[in-house]
């Protein structure tokens, strides 16, 4: 009776290590931790009601915050063209326009843009300053959910075995009982045998047990704080309209948000007080199929970088081109030869490789003020 019971309590527990892929994976998607440049722009605190306020403007009663490194003010004016002109004389007409074109610093991560006046009117994506409004941060939101519901699903696993360990305590209990009582040496041999076997496969499953419930508990504090981080980012994005941009010269300053576009993945921001590099913009018709194009920006963790390509097509209200652009491109110039803005880069078709752009005729649709 006793010796069937030993076989039908064993558990196997399934290996952590799917726990561990799925985290691997979710942290990618989250990416590092948002740098204290843009939490030094937005302000959480609680209103009168309780209530928990994200907003770019401080408290009342509390002083703004100025980003570590940003030496600004409204009365700075300088000319920020000659300077870079003066460190970074360009031998080309597209290395001048690079001139003009900025690292933009957001609570989600960082995008390119450029200056399209000389008064500091800058350029870049919606995506890039409004990034918790996208289809890449509704991707991680789905991947954060179904993370929560493994994570879920292992714990009542965890729950389930420890259940059975339980009962397998319960019957080692009245093998030792049943052992005390019996009269028989024979019978009490081989309730003893048993007993032994079941105590070893105690001994195996504790051990198991104990390590899947570490390594448990070890990966869902990783994604806890790595998905407070990410509600956090997000809360950030959704409110801040102060940015952190750098130059070609590695220059810090700060530009605020002036509009974003309702219709096109396009935002318009202002740095106040300098005068700026402008590129040049023509007409994106004036530029044939199969003419050669650059995409200037600064993707994945580089910066100041230009690929080159051709206009491989136009798309609908869209520019497509074999011109590399890569995440961190995003807002930055599409030229022609000449260095002459012809689109926006925005994305990156993951189908076919090609990189998409909007046409420079939409920027002075949405911002003309700016023009």
């Amino acid at each position: 009776m006793f010796s069937n019971r030993v076989c039908k309590l064993a558990w196997r527990r399934a290996p952590p290590a799917g726990l561990s892929v799925c985290l691997a994976v979710l942290l990618g998607c989250l990416g590092p931790p948002a740098s204290e440049d843009a939490r030094a722009q937005v302000y959480k605190y609680k209103d009168s009601s309780g209530r928990w306020i994200f907003s770019d403007r401080p408290p009342p009663g509390q002083a703004s915050r100025t980003p570590s490194g940003v030496q600004q003010s409204a009365t700075d004016g300088d000319d920020l063209r000659a300077g870079l002109l003066e460190q970074h004389p360009p031998r080309t007409d597209v290395e001048r326009t690079s001139l003009a074109v900025v690292t933009v610093h957001t609570p989600m991560g960082h995008g390119s843009g450029f200056f399209v006046t000389d008064d500091g009117y800058l350029v870049t994506n919606k995506h890039v300053v409004r990034g918790s409004q996208t289809e890449q941060w509704q991707r991680t939101r789905d991947k954060v959910e179904a993370a929560e519901s493994q994570f879920e699903a292992y714990e009542a696993k965890l729950k389930r075995a420890q259940a059975q360990r339980q009962k397998l305590n319960e019957t080692i209990a009245e093998y030792e009982k049943a052992i005390r009582k019996e009269t028989s040496s024979l019978r009490r041999k081989e309730l003893e045998y048993d007993l032994q076997r079941l105590q070893d496969h105690k001994r195996s499953r504790d051990q198991e047990y104990n390590e899947a419930r570490r390594a448990y508990e070890e990966a869902r504090r990783k994604f806890n704080t790595s998905k407070s981080e990410f509600d956090f980012r997000s809360s950030m994005a959704r409110v801040a309209n102060n940015f952190k941009i750098v130059l070609k010269n590695k220059r810090e300053l700060n530009a605020r948000l002036v509009k974003v576009s309702e219709r096109y993945d396009l935002a318009l921001l202002k740095l106040d007080g300098f005068q700026t590099p402008a590129v040049e913009i023509t007409a994106s018709d004036a530029v044939g199929q199969g003419a050669r194009v650059f995409a200037l920006g600064s993707p994945l963790q580089g910066r100041d970088y230009v690929t080159a390509g051709i206009l491989t097509a136009r798309n609908g209200e869209n520019l497509v081109t074999d011109a590399t652009i890569n995440p961190g491109n995003s807002g930055g110039p599409l030229t022609d030869e000449q260095g002459r803005v012809i689109g926006v880069n925005t994305w990156k078709d993951m189908a076919g490789g090609y990189g998409i752009a909007i046409p420079v005729e939409r920027l002075r649709a949405e911002f003309p003020d700016a023009f």
